[in-house]
């Protein structure tokens, strides 16, 4: 009777009843309402979900008309002599604001007609023509993670409601805490224990045993709606996409070719570009009269125009040192601007620096460029068909041995000496990283490995500056001395040893005569005139009882009794919220870092690199925001002293409120620091335009910044894989990566489409690989929700009946007579095997078991994959060569003529040449200080 009217008198009820549950079925029906309600908008909401466009059009007569999706394209010539006048060296210093103007939309992300895109008018599909399909596929990850938090939200809000109306975590002021399940149900009292507690809604009550099972079942069937988006996403929609984007797009790579292999000398160094030009001129030749055989009888068969070769780029070797070059080049840009500018000293101060860096370079810096040794080379040809007929022609050559079988007439190099070469499709010109072309395969490994372990030694120092921020925090704080005087409750908690005891069921009283100790007293029964009459750490502890809301509510406990205690309890958030904004901060600064780290690495490609800065920054963001803070509460292993050695209720009064705080900064914080920038990007050139003397100065200004595309996948990531972790003990942190990724979606497209230069175009490696480290956040979920739903005090559940249970029972008996200690085994099993947890426990395994299949697949793949290519190749040469025929069956010839001034107006890059390279057009002028002849043919 006594433990009953405790509970009425707290929810202010004449009766707690337990044979109704009308309360329970309104909270009920109102959380599947509004999740049907939320569901529905957030599937049919037409902006962040637009509809495929499906109108293809195709290549014409017309000038300008070629293959692809959308519209038909037309070409404007005014567009593409602006575009290319704007490319070219400034001649007039003086600043024109209108040219600047014009400048930055020509770089920026404008549509054919050279006109900005709109927000909402741009659908997500056309964003491939930003950036390429890697672009297109970031969009694309970011609204299905939306859509799948979102669902996953949805079914666990009956969590997030039912542990918001309990009273069971101890009160530290944050009132993140009381969202997590350490809150569910109301403390007991009257010697009932805490495992058998109450759920409260209204006037009625249920035993928390009935929603530990619900809750359970929620958690995993959200699991499963994760791991079902990102699996699908990963292996149907990122293949599927990739074929349909080289089918159906139509890039500068369609037409162009990457020639590896070659000889690095030949006798007449000077003339390689026009004899690799001549050779590849017969090989489409002796191509063509295969395909004209009937060779490859899926290709369809016209009158073409003679081959052609567009352009032959050569890669040559500068001895590692282009970048230097490139350096050089910028301050000989910098120096001419001073001198035009009569800036007599900062054009001394640059000639010194250039003087320091030619020096630097050496005798590599000098010399005949024609005469460098060639590294590979880029083969632009007349057309599509051309292209594929030789990727076909040289097929064979992807495969080591069979490249020593090379024929004569494929291979290349002086009579005699012939070398057999690689040819294969090339990546897009924007693509290509131009100054590590020259580094060596075994160096770039040699790099790749020192680099990790650098990016260790940088994890660990930011992991160390965080866990003493953390500790810091940690130590202001005393939840765990918070006890209930229970072992189920309090076996997992560790307080400091200089920190007092504080039973907040059964307290020790002290009398105000004499000083006498009592254990009868209830804390609820203290009168503010004893608690008055309380020091030190019993007044501590007198308040704590008292809670946060009720010390602030009453002025006599908040002015006088209590007022020491709640100003330690006010720094004590303070810290802790200081401590959140510490790891943001120091994240921030070590990505800028790892950056550098990846690009030490040099790289091939921008979307090698981009997803080298993805994986580092992703890992140490994870470790310094989840790993961190879960090592510095955890107690065990002999190297962790924590408080915590479980889910305790009081781990999730300080580990759960600072992790939710986190997420809630992240998701607010992120993507408006981006759109910050951009702004004072724009009020800079408001305010400096006016002030500048010189028009390469003014386009500097007036040119956007690149679109940080693996800070924004790693951003992505780290917030899954915190979500993962803490979710199932803190579901309200899913509704916040709902929220970020519907942030990051909107703000992330409007940066990339009206503060961003033009990207380049991106392949699928950083979506596929991102979405397979997206996978194993399912398993690490399951791990941690196992953990969290399997405590006997904060989330009691029953233990499961029926044939599982008796299995469990037989495995426990068998373990205990074997005669070792199983202490540990039994307890797991105990564990897994209860109502809430034992679903999470079979999608474990199953997880345990599709990942050990995928590791024999991969195995098997990397063993027996060369073969079945190899038998590919050899019996459907066609395989992937196919030409995609017109309506009227008839086969779509698309030229490079009638390609070429549309890729001008829609990619970054359309040549493989050096000094058409987005990255050195600029300075191409001043690579070297006398101009030699051109590389290309």
């Amino acid at each position: 009777t006594n433990y009953f009217s405790i509970y009425a008198s707290e929810a202010n009820c004449q009766e707690i009843r337990t044979d109704e549950d009308y309360e329970f079925a309104r909270v009920w029906i109102v959380c599947v309402t509004y999740g049907l309600a939320v569901a529905t908008f957030n599937t049919l909401f037409p902006l962040w979900v637009r509809p495929e466009p499906s109108e293809e059009f195709e290549c014409g007569d017309d000038e300008g008309q070629v293959r692809g999706t959308g519209s038909i394209k037309k070409v404007d010539s005014n567009l593409v002599s602006e575009l290319h006048k704007a490319r070219e060296k400034v001649t007039d210093p003086t600043p024109n604001l209108k040219k600047a103007q014009e400048f930055l939309r020509l770089t920026s992300c404008v549509d054919e007609e050279g006109q900005w895109r709109g927000l909402f008018s741009t659908s997500i599909y056309a964003m491939s023509d930003v950036g390429g399909i890697g672009i297109e596929l970031y969009f694309r990850l970011l609204r299905v993670l939306g859509i799948a938090f979102t669902f996953m939200a949805i079914l666990t809000q009956p969590i997030t409601f039912f542990s918001w109306n309990g009273n069971f975590v101890p009160d530290t002021g944050t009132v993140l805490s009381k969202i997590t399940i350490g809150n569910l149900g109301r403390v007991a009292h009257g010697g009932v224990p805490q495992e058998n507690r109450l759920v409260v809604i209204g006037c009625q009550a249920e035993d928390i045993k009935v929603f530990t099972k619900i809750f359970g079942y929620l958690d995993a069937l959200s699991v499963v709606v994760f791991f079902c988006m990102v699996g699908y996403f990963r292996f149907k929609v990122v293949p599927t996409e990739a074929r349909k984007d080289i089918e159906d797009n139509l890039t500068v790579a369609d037409f162009s070719l990457e020639v590896e292999g070659l000889p690095r000398f030949i006798s007449d160094q000077a003339t390689y570009a026009s004899k690799l030009k001549e050779h590849f001129l017969k090989r489409m030749e002796a191509a063509r009269e295969h395909d004209n055989k009937g060779f490859l009888t899926a290709l369809p068969h016209e009158e073409l125009d003679p081959p052609r070769v567009v352009e032959v780029a050569l890669t040559r070797d500068y001895g590692k040192k282009l970048g230097m070059i490139k350096h050089r080049a910028k301050l000989n840009r910098l120096k001419e601007i001073a001198e035009q500018k009569d800036d007599e000293k900062a054009a001394k101060k640059l000639e010194k620096q250039i003087e320091k860096a030619t020096k630097r370079l050496g005798k590599k810096a000098s010399g005949d460029e024609l005469e460098l040794p060639v590294v590979r080379a880029h083969v632009i040809v007349g057309t599509i068909k051309d292209a594929k007929l030789l990727q076909v022609h040289y097929r064979f050559a992807n495969f080591g041995i069979l490249r020593c079988c090379q024929k004569r007439a494929q291979r290349f190099g002086d009579e005699g000496k012939e070398r057999p070469i690689r040819v294969q499709r090339a990546p897009e010109p924007s693509n290509i990283i131009a100054e590590n072309q020259d580094v060596p395969k075994i160096e770039r490994r040699v790099r790749r490995a020192v680099m990790s372990l650098l990016w260790l030694a940088a994890v660990a120092i930011s992991a160390g500056l965080i866990y003493v921020t953390s500790s810091r925090a940690r130590a202001s704080n005393s939840a765990a001395s918070m006890v209930l005087g229970s072992p189920t409750c309090d076996s997992g908690s560790f307080p400091a040893p200089d920190v007092p005891e504080c039973n907040v069921l059964n307290m020790t009283s002290i009398t105000n005569d004499v000083g006498r100790k009592s254990n009868v007293l209830n804390m609820t029964a203290i009168t503010n005139e004893v608690g008055r009459s309380l020091t030190g750490a019993d007044r501590d502890c007198f308040c704590t009882s008292k809670g946060y809301a009720g010390v602030l509510q009453e002025a006599e406990l908040r002015d006088d009794i209590c007022r020491d205690w709640v100003t330690n309890a006010v720094k004590g958030v303070a810290i802790g919220v200081l401590s959140s904004v510490i790891v943001v901060s120091l994240n921030a600064v070590f990505r800028q870092i790892i950056i550098l780290f990846a690009e030490w690495e040099r790289p091939l490609s921008v979307s090698y690199l981009e997803s080298s800065k993805m994986v580092k920054v992703f890992g140490s963001q994870f470790i310094n925001t989840a790993l961190i803070l879960l090592a510095i509460n955890y107690n065990g292993a002999a190297i962790f002293n924590g408080d915590y050695s479980d889910f305790e209720r009081g781990w999730y009064a300080i580990v759960g409120a600072a992790m939710v705080t986190n997420m809630l900064i992240n998701c607010l914080c992120g993507s408006f620091a981006y759109l910050g920038a951009a702004a004072l990007q724009m009020v800079m050139r408001c305010c400096c335009r006016r002030r500048i003397k010189h028009q390469e100065e003014l386009l500097d200004l007036y040119t956007n910044a690149p679109f940080d595309i693996s800070s924004r996948y790693a951003a992505v990531l780290m917030t899954c894989y915190c979500t993962a972790v803490y979710s199932a003990g803190m579901p309200i942190i899913l509704v916040f990566a709902a929220v970020f990724m519907f942030i990051t979606y909107w703000c992330d497209k409007a940066l990339l489409l009206w503060a961003s230069s033009r990207p380049p175009f991106y392949d699928i490696s950083m979506p596929k690989k991102a979405s397979t480290i997206l996978l194993f956040a399912v398993p690490l979920h399951l791990i941690f929700a196992l953990g969290m739903y399997s405590h006997l005090c904060t989330f009691p559940s029953e233990p499961l009946g029926g044939t599982l249970a008796s299995v469990s029972s037989s495995y426990t008996a068998s373990a205990g007579s074997g005669g070792v200690t199983v202490a540990g085994q039994t307890d797991f099993i105990q564990r897994v095997t209860l109502e809430s947890t034992w679903v999470l426990f079979i999608l474990l395994i199953l997880c345990i078991i599709a990942g050990g299949l995928w590791l024999v697949l991969s195995i098997v793949g990397a063993t027996f994959g060369e073969f079945w290519k190899f038998l590919v190749v050899a019996c459907c040469p066609s395989r992937g060569a196919k030409v995609a025929p017109t309506a009227t069956g008839q086969s779509n010839v698309v030229t490079w003529d009638r390609a070429a001034p549309i890729l001008i107006k829609t990619q970054p890059a359309v040549s493989y040449k050096m000094s058409a390279h987005p990255d050195f057009a600029q300075v191409a002028e001043f690579l070297k200080e006398k101009r030699t002849a051109e590389t290309t043919a």
